[in-house]
């Protein structure tokens, strides 16, 4: 529970109207009863858009605490740099890293009066953080300042980059006459990269970007998400001489001209359509020493045992019309997301206009029907701290205005740039439009060109992407029940079944919604991964969520 928590009154029922602990003692009239407050303890400011839950917490299991106050976010400017009276110990610093005092003059780092250095982050010329560098290699930005590349004003025409882990490497670097260098502005971390945005239009206009990090686990991982991010087919990656980890200790091992050759023979990132053994070395050595690897939860341990989601595939999703299967999809990327911390995207035109689809997964993930009725729907103030507080990162909508195959996978790609989204939902395929299938001499040969791009994408961004379709035919048992459609049966072409990493058919009784939803695995292609079978969920029609019944077997579901 946040301090001022305890000044707030929670109402027995309905909506009460309060002043705010939060802003009020700062205000003119600190009575104003700015604070809307629900029987249930959950709170809005409507002036300084406080908000949170009294006693914190999410009862409801999906996406982000509400017990905590949250202020829309705006930057403060780093105030001005104030210099130390002398620069001596600044000098004998970077001369002994072999960085020119020009270099240093150039990109307007001093030496502060509390003994630390300063590094300047600009754009368009305008101080925008600044980073110091205190002894003993502590680090620290300026609080409240927005997290931006370093470097940005030296590639602000550029179309070739060079992307390091730290100030000193950019220096370097631009100590051997390379100027167009950016670095990472936090390190090797791989959770916080909003400075990405930063930098978008110069990425889409760079046709090479050399990703140059530290050679440690750390680094390594920043240069798998780098690429993920900016595109493979665009990125380089260099390999330093051991013992270096870094351009600034290559720099002072193995001089300028080194260095630069280095970066000049950086290898593709990958080569297309050829993989080394050391690419892929280390990756054998973990996966020999760890055992199998089965993907991240479902959110439902039944179905965790014939199926887990792994980044990297595609799985299609099937059954009868009505069965379902978005539904289910859809609450299974929330799961996700919760969880693993996974941001996701789902292309829906069905879910029309726009705001539907942000409406129903908000009920969802609070547990709670969207629109009034006999039970309790969402709140104003709980939508909107799970906008603020969770779903602005997590959940994003593809909405283009051709909703071609490659036009929907060039928004997922820009959101991968972009917020790093790990899982894409198509929902459903039938939706999508296929003008272009003219153009090929039949709608079999259409649908497998489409589903080599869903995998492709797939694999190549590191993404799992779900695409819900239809079954072409439908059967009925002798009692003239509809059957679970056979994964022959999906939308025209047997390509679904022979090319999909995975297929789940989502399978229940239409007249009684009181009975169980089948999950049917019918396609598990790594068996690490997963196995052929069936689960048994529950449905809620009231929050729309699945409840696990703790039934599963291995007996029917599916043909391997």
């Amino acid at each position: 529970m946040h301090d001022l928590d305890r000044d707030i009154i929670v109402p027995t029922s309905g909506n009460a109207k309060a002043p705010c602990p939060f802003c009020g003692p700062t205000r003119s009239n600190p009575r104003d009863r700015s604070l809307s407050v629900s029987a249930d303890g959950v709170y809005l400011c409507h002036h300084c858009q406080a908000k949170g839950k009294v006693g914190g917490g999410d009862p409801n299991g999906y996406g982000a605490p509400l017990g905590r106050p949250s202020i829309p976010k705006v930057y403060t400017p780093p105030p001005p740099i104030v210099p130390a009276p002398t620069q001596d110990k600044l000098r004998v610093f970077f001369d002994g890293r072999g960085i020119p005092p020009e270099v240093v003059a150039r990109n307007g780092i001093t030496l502060g009066e509390d003994g630390g250095i300063k590094f300047p982050y600009l754009r368009d010329g305008e101080l925008v953080n600044v980073k110091t560098r205190y002894p003993g290699k502590k680090f620290a930005m300026a609080a409240g300042a927005e997290l931006i590349f370093y470097g940005l004003d030296d590639c602000a025409t550029a179309h070739q980059v060079v992307i390091v882990e730290g100030e000193m490497d950019k220096l370097a670097i631009e100590s051997a006459g390379i100027t167009t260098v950016l670095s990472v502005p936090n390190g090797a971390s791989t959770g916080a990269m909003s400075y990405m945005a930063s930098a978008e239009a110069l990425f889409d206009r760079c046709h090479s970007v050399v990703i140059a990090v530290d050679h440690d686990d750390k680094g390594m991982a920043l240069e798998t998400e780098l690429a993920r991010r900016i595109g493979h087919e665009r990125c380089y990656r260099v390999r330093w001489p051991l013992p270096c980890k870094d351009a600034n200790e290559v720099l002072q091992a193995h001089g300028a001209d080194a260095l630069v050759k280095m970066l000049a023979d950086a290898n593709p990132f990958p080569i297309a359509g050829i993989t080394e053994i050391d690419d892929v070395f280390q990756d054998m050595l973990e996966a020999r020493n760890r055992g199998a690897y089965k993907g991240a939860t479902t959110g439902w341990p039944s179905l965790d045992h014939l199926f887990t989601v792994k980044t990297g595939e595609f799985t299609v999703i099937s059954g009868i019309p009505g069965h379902g299967k978005g539904e289910f999809t859809e609450n299974l990327l929330l799961h996700l997301a919760a969880t693993q911390g996974w941001p996701f995207a789902v292309f829906s035109p069905e879910n029309y206009p726009r705001h539907k689809l942000f409406s129903k997964l908000c009920g969802k993930a609070l547990g709670k029907p969207w629109t009034p009725g006999a039970t309790p729907c969402v709140t104003d103030a709980e939508a909107l701290a799970w906008k603020d507080d969770w779903a602005k990162h997590h959940v994003f909508a593809i909405t283009p205005d051709e909703a071609t195959v490659d036009e929907i996978l060039d928004a997922a790609r820009r959101l991968i740039f972009r917020s790093g989204i790990k899982l894409v939902m198509i929902d459903p395929w039938n939706q999508v439009d296929h003008s272009g299938k003219a153009q090929h001499d039949s709608e079999t040969q259409y649908i497998s060109q489409a589903i080599t791009k869903f995998s492709t994408f797939a694999r190549t961004h590191d993404v799992h992407l779900f695409v819900v379709a239809h079954p072409t035919k439908l059967y009925r048992d002798k009692e003239g029940h509809f059957q679970p459609p056979d994964p022959y049966d999906i939308a025209g072409s047997a390509s679904w079944y022979s090319k999909a990493d995975n297929i789940i058919a989502v399978h229940r009784d239409k007249a009684d919604d009181g009975k169980p939803v089948e999950i049917i695995v019918q396609k598990i292609r790594y068996d690490d991964n997963g196995r052929i079978g069936r689960c048994l969920l529950q449905f809620d029609p009231i929050t729309k969520r699945y409840t696990d019944l703790g039934r599963w077997d291995t007996t029917q579901g599916g043909t391997r």
